[in-house]
């Protein structure tokens, strides 16, 4: 049996309950930044964006075998850092920055051409989305 004293108490934690989900971010604002990995090599691809003080946050590493795909779900749109190694962690293939508009985005790791003898480079360039990604309209 519930006495008025905690039919309150639930119904406070109730409209809490309804602030907190109306107030919060919902994962529907949320955009999603894939990585996909063009080349023949085994990856490790990881963000970093600045938070409100200013300092650089590291988002987790993602491997990624050829011809695979990793990805980010970022709530906030702006300019992100992103560093692409062999999966040794040995090797730096690409570092650089991407502008994030908010919107899903792909990005892929593509060999650059080289002159013979030179060592291979990378670059990060904006892809079509996964079919697998695509929101419908």
């Amino acid at each position: 049996m519930t006495t008025p004293r905690t039919r309150r108490g639930l119904i406070r934690i109730g409209l809490l309950a309804v602030v907190v989900c109306a107030v919060a971010p919902s994962s529907s604002s949320a955009a999603w930044l894939v990585y996909q990995n063009n080349s023949k090599l085994p990856i490790s691809v990881q963000a970093s964006a600045p938070n409100k003080a200013g300092q650089m946050v590291q988002g987790a590493p993602h491997p990624i075998n050829p011809g695979g795909t990793a990805s980010d779900q970022v709530l906030t749109p702006g300019t992100k850092t992103i560093t692409v190694m062999a999966a040794d962690r040995k090797k730096v293939l690409f570092s650089g920055t991407i502008n994030f508009g908010g919107a899903d985005e792909c990005y892929a790791l593509v060999p650059d051409p080289v002159k013979a003898g030179q060592p291979p480079t990378y670059k990060f360039v904006k892809a079509p989305l996964p079919a697998a990604m695509q929101r419908p309209r």
